[in-house]
């Protein structure tokens, strides 16, 4: 089957798309099926896009034009789930010592 697939969200959607020949039509719309009801996140592609996310949060963190807008929202909408970015914050764990 020759088709594209994607699936993307934003603070108060989410979307998805398709684009294939008309007789792959329902092959597709099984593989979206599957994608939406049975999502598989394999383990090390996981931790791979959660390092990239990481970098890119710190990455916007440094960029005073993206602090910028994220402390606008935030002022905008206090207390409201649109004042808080959509690709999140990232927080820092620290471990015990163990003493």
């Amino acid at each position: 089957v020759g088709a594209s697939l994607y699936v993307s969200s934003d603070s108060d959607s989410v979307n998805f798309g398709l684009t294939s020949l008309s007789e792959d039509f329902e092959a597709l719309m099984d593989v979206l099926s599957d994608a939406l009801q049975k999502p598989v996140f394999a383990e090390d592609q996981f931790e791979l896009v959660k390092r990239q996310k990481i970098v890119h949060l710190r990455e916007r963190d440094e960029d005073t034009a993206a602090v910028a807008h994220l402390r606008f929202y935030d002022a905008l909408y206090p207390n409201h789930p649109l004042g808080k970015p959509v690709s999140g914050k990232v927080r820092v764990r620290v471990r015990g010592s163990g003493n």
